[in-house]
């Protein structure tokens, strides 16, 4: 009978062993897995909030580049267009002040030449009216 209690006793041992060496050997495994999952996930995580952060600082530098880039071409374009637009007013306005100019001093030589005219005209009639009543 003793050997059978004893038998019985190291069957219950055993079965309690292996029952806490199954439970130790379940929650290292558990452990063990849970860290390998939350390794992936973390590094799935990291990975997609860098790929999101670096997107946004892109389109954000992006954005500012092509704003400076258009401010400048914008400035450029205008200043070349007032350069043009003012050298092509200077030119329509130097063309007419020299064609009114021009024509003054036609119509002043015109009368000039009109003036010495007569004047040589009524000296030449003073002249000899002069001689007339000598």
């Amino acid at each position: 009978m003793r050997r059978f209690a004893n038998i019985r006793a190291n069957i219950h041992a055993n079965i309690h062993a292996n029952i806490s060496a199954n439970i130790r050997a379940n929650i290292r495994a558990n452990i063990r897995a849970n860290i390998r999952a939350n390794i992936r996930a973390n590094i799935r995580a990291n990975i997609r909030a860098n790929i999101r952060a670096n997107i946004r600082a892109n389109i954000s530098a992006n954005i500012r580049a092509n704003i400076h880039a258009n401010i400048h071409a914008n400035i450029s374009a205008n200043i070349h267009a007032n350069i043009s637009a003012n050298i092509s007013a200077n030119i329509r306005a130097n063309i007419r002040a020299n064609i009114r100019a021009n024509i003054r001093a036609n119509i002043h030589a015109v009368l000039q030449f009109e003036f010495q005219t007569v004047l040589k005209s009524s000296a030449l009639v003073f002249d000899a009216s002069r001689r007339l009543h000598v």
